[in-house]
């Protein structure tokens, strides 16, 4: 049997939406789903809840709306993707363009007015800044928390976050966590995702899982896609089990 250590942090922000019960009665919740599948782990949460203060950052919503003018102006559907692709790149992210290239490039064919093209590329690239800023930011607060916090090894820390980075997208990050790390970091789920999926799906990542498109499995990165009595997939089955019996 393998015990490990479970800190909750908990944000000025988070504590405007929950309380400290109902954010470790979730937590404690998912922590019994996961010692079902790993029986071999004795999970204790720690009293007391640590109160985090974490770096303010900014919030990020739909994309900006003179950018998208400015790139809706173009006679050419081929030099709006161009430029498309130079936005993201000015963003650094390596997050793709979600929509094929040529499936963009009829969509903009199709819109002659700058006005209904100026919306068609807000939501392209609105989708690209709510999937690369709330990891983006999430990572800032992971860091934080890493800095403040320090674990041994089979200590966990987790943070709780209530800042709205970005508005609610169907890919949005709602959680993260290094794989094989000591911290993870959650905020606020939407209210048609199991928060207790989202926290045996960090953990799991903690614990050295990886991401699956197995639809059954708590490591499916699109939440809204896990089955609603989700199993681990063999795969991580066995990673997690070889990286518990390492602790």
């Amino acid at each position: 049997m393998v015990r490990i250590g479970v800190t909750v942090a908990i944000d000025q922000s988070w504590e405007d939406h929950y309380t400290i019960r109902q954010t470790k009665r979730e937590l404690r919740e998912a922590i019994r789903l996961l010692a079902q599948h790993f029986p071999q782990i004795e999970p204790v949460i720690h009293q007391p809840v640590v109160l985090w203060e974490s770096p303010k950052l900014p919030f990020f919503g739909n994309y900006p709306d003179d950018i998208a003018s400015a790139l809706a102006q173009e006679n050419s559907p081929e030099k709006i993707v161009e430029a498309m692709e130079k936005e993201k790149t000015r963003l650094g992210t390596d997050v793709p363009l979600y929509i094929k290239h040529d499936v963009i490039l009829h969509d903009l064919q199709r819109r002659k007015q700058p006005e209904r093209r100026a919306g068609y590329i807000r939501g392209v690239l609105g989708h690209l800044l709510a999937r690369t800023d709330t990891q983006f930011f999430l990572g800032k607060l992971l860091v934080d928390l890493q800095a403040k916090y320090p674990r041994e090894r089979r200590e966990f820390l987790f943070g709780f976050t209530g800042q709205s980075l970005t508005q609610e997208r169907t890919y949005e990050a709602f959680g993260m966590a290094d794989i094989g790390s000591n911290h993870i970091i959650c905020k606020i789920p939407p209210v048609n995702v199991n928060p207790r999926i989202i926290l045996v799906h960090e953990f799991g990542h903690a614990l050295g899982g990886k991401h699956t498109q197995d639809a059954n499995s708590f490591m499916n990165p699109n939440y809204r896609a896990i089955a609603q009595h989700p199993i681990f997939d063999p795969e991580n089955m066995k990673t997690i089990t070889d990286r518990i019996s390492s602790l």
